[in-house]
Order: C-alpha cells, then structure tokens, then sequence
C-alpha cells in the first residue's frame, strides 16, 4: 500500500492554487513532467482523477 508524499499534497495544492501544472512547476522549482508525475502518482493510489485538465484551464474533479 502506497501513502500519498508531503510532496504529492503540496505539489497538488501548488496547482489548485495556481491553476496550472506548469505555473506550479515554476513555483516549486522542478521540472514539469516531475508535477506531472506526482500528481499521476497520487491519482493512481487514490483510484481517481484529480485535475479535468483542459488547454488553458485546470479544474477539480468532484473527487478532487
């Protein structure tokens, strides 16, 4: 069994805050595919999409 990381929880707050993987990415000072990675992670030990990832928006799921 998986736990989610501080990292996980703060890296998925940096983009709800932010509205952007990429934003959050520069904010944090890593990579975009490393945002993107924590937060697949995260998903996939929760069973559920986070984010509606749209081309200018990010939005929460209901699980989100």
């Amino acid at each position: 069994m998986n736990i989610m990381t501080l990292e996980q929880i703060e890296t998925f707050l940096e983009i709800y805050r932010l509205g952007s993987f990429h934003k959050a990415a520069e904010q944090l000072f890593l990579p975009q595919p490393t945002v993107s990675n924590r937060i697949g992670q995260l998903e996939k030990e929760l069973g559920h999409a986070l984010f509606i990832r749209g081309k200018k928006v990010i939005q929460l799921t209901e699980e989100g």
